[in-house]
């Protein structure tokens, strides 16, 4: 319970605690921000972007909740599962996290080189990457898994071997 509580309640809050707040973002900057954003295709794409980023929140949530409750029903993580992406996917969490992601633009770039992103996402070629973005992510995201599970009999291997010298395997996982 204690997990679901960190999971659900204290990194959000400890997430946000490291982000400046939107309001105090300087009136111009702003409208540039809001400018690239809507150039860049944020908007377009935000509703897929958004279903990569809550799937695995929603399956890390799904697994602290069966730890907990072992025996808890199909029906029950699937009404878990359906409020969580609609409080995730909501108006109020998609104008919070827009200024989540202002501050984010805010600290990261000068006015000047947000109006230089502007220009790029403005011409073919950032149009062209605006477009091929979500896939890009897709696939990065899909490989980057299949990559991962490559490496589990080498990573395997040498904890098994660590472990063995440390004397800290157990007699029958040697």
């Amino acid at each position: 319970m204690r997990r679901l509580l960190f999971v659900l309640v204290i990194l959000p809050i400890a997430i946000h605690s490291g982000f400046a707040d939107a309001a105090n973002i300087p009136r111009e900057k702003q409208r540039v921000i809001e400018q690239l954003l809507r150039v860049s295709g944020y908007d377009k794409n935000f509703d897929a972007s958004m279903k990569l980023l809550v799937e695995p929140l929603l399956q890390t949530m799904t697994l602290s909740l069966k730890k907990v409750q072992p025996i808890l029903p199909d029906p029950a993580l699937r009404i878990i599962r359906e409020e969580a992406s609609a409080v995730m996917s909501g108006a109020k969490a998609k104008k919070s996290l827009r200024e989540k992601i202002y501050a984010v633009y805010d600290n990261t770039f000068t006015t000047e080189e947000l109006r230089g992103l502007v220009n790029f996402y403005s011409s073919p070629l950032g149009r062209k990457v605006s477009a091929a973005m979500p896939e890009i992510i897709r696939e990065s995201r899909t490989m980057t898994q299949a990559w991962a599970l490559e490496l589990i009999p080498e990573l395997d291997r040498r904890i098994r071997k660590r472990l063995k010298a440390e004397k800290l395997l157990p007699r029958a996982s040697q």
